[in-house]
């Protein structure tokens, strides 16, 4: 996955999703990286909970490609799914990768992704803004659902909006992203489900992102 960095980090925390899909999981689905204890997840940048049923796959470890062998190895129907993290996992912005086991359909699993850029970054909130409406307004088949507004979610202030887009098997996916610049960077969290599933899902994405502690 080859990605320009200067464009924005919502554009390219969709697309990934877009392109990763997932194989129905099983109950057998394992999650291995250290880095989480319980539903607990702590990155480098912040830190937050996810709900049970939730696999994570810490990019940042050094044992992420044994942890995604191990995974697929109890659930080889999900091969395609772990070679398209791997292919998200080369491109060292991506932080870490989430999906949602419990209600995984055929073809595709409701998921997150964290993506942190530190190169061209907006000075500020109100420019990554003013990026993010103007790159999305030329990404190819996305439809506006709320649109992108900066907004209060527990104690941190994020860019937020929701999109509709289709996968090439004809799936319409709601993508739910909430951005923030800190310390010089922009992190992005982009939750992304099956439409049908939306009004479930965007409640739990709200959740997490209400108890995201920022590094």
């Amino acid at each position: 996955m080859n990605m320009n960095t200067h464009k924005g980090a919502v554009y390219f925390g969709i697309l990934a999703t877009i392109f990763v899909g997932c194989s129905k999981s099983s109950d057998r689905l394992t999650t291995a990286e250290r880095s989480v204890n319980g539903n607990r997840v702590a990155l480098a940048e912040a830190s937050f909970d996810l709900p049970s049923g939730w696999k994570v796959f810490d990019m940042t470890r050094g044992d992420f490609a044994q942890a995604m062998e191990a995974w697929v190895a109890s659930n080889p129907q999900a091969q395609n799914t772990a070679e398209g993290v791997k292919a998200m996992a080369r491109n060292k912005d991506f932080r870490l990768f989430a999906l949602d086991a419990v209600h995984s359909e055929v073809g595709f699993a409701d998921n997150l992704n964290v993506l942190v850029l530190q190169r061209a970054v907006p000075a500020n909130l109100e420019d990554l803004l003013t990026q993010t409406r103007n790159q999305l307004a030329a990404l190819p088949g996305a439809t506006i659902i709320s649109p992108f507004n900066r907004e209060p979610v527990g104690s941190n202030e994020f860019v937020h909006g929701q999109i509709n887009m289709k996968r090439g098997i004809g799936q319409d996916l709601l993508s739910d992203s909430y951005s923030v610049i800190r310390h010089g960077k922009s992190i992005t969290f982009t939750f992304t489900c099956l439409k049908p599933h939306a009004a479930e899902f965007t409640n739990t994405a709200r959740q997490t992102m209400e108890g995201v502690q920022l590094k």
